[in-house]
């Protein structure tokens, strides 16, 4: 197996283990009914298939609606409002993987940012691959992005699209 290969299965394991710590901390937290503010009405077009408020949140609806067919089918007679929830806590343990990613991205031997030459590949050192493993746990379990993951609303699934702009623009 090549050195950049295994470097990106350690890589993509790391931010899998961060998303997935996360994932299981907002199970263990979430609610099973609509939280106040937007979240009955972010469920209530969930539910009816739109009807949001403007400017409609499009991508919101068109990803979540089979996610909540599927949770509906895979975990029967839990509430609704609990599968609305939980496609925000995906969204956001997603975006604390992506962060985990960019962070040891960020720190990759040789990186130098929009640069047309290579990097030197080097092995990472464990410091780099904790601190990363850490800065992606504690952006999860944070305060902010804890609250949006556990009700249904847009902000996590844009926390996720922010994370994968900047892993994006940081990795090419």
């Amino acid at each position: 197996m090549s050195p950049s290969l295994r470097r990106g299965l350690l890589s993509g394991a790391l931010a899998a283990s961060v998303s997935a710590i996360c994932l299981f901390a907002y199970w263990l937290t979430h609610g099973s009914g609509p939280f106040w503010q937007d979240s009955g009405l972010f469920l209530a077009a969930l539910r009816a298939g739109g009807g949001l408020l403007p400017p409609g949140y499009p991508v919101y609806l068109i990803l979540g609606r089979p996610f909540v067919a599927l949770f509906e089918m895979l975990l029967p007679g839990r509430p609704f409002a609990e599968a609305g929830n939980m496609f925000s806590a995906v969204w956001a343990s997603l975006a604390a993987g992506l962060t985990c990613l960019s962070i040891l991205t960020l720190q990759r031997s040789g990186y130098r940012f929009f640069s047309s030459e290579p990097a030197r590949m080097e092995p990472a050192s464990w410091s780099n691959w904790s601190g990363a493993w850490l800065a992606g746990v504690f952006t999860g379990l944070s305060y902010s992005l804890w609250f949006q993951a556990l009700t249904a609303e847009a902000y996590a699934l844009n926390a996720f699209f922010t994370a994968a702009v900047l892993f994006l623009a940081i990795s090419l």
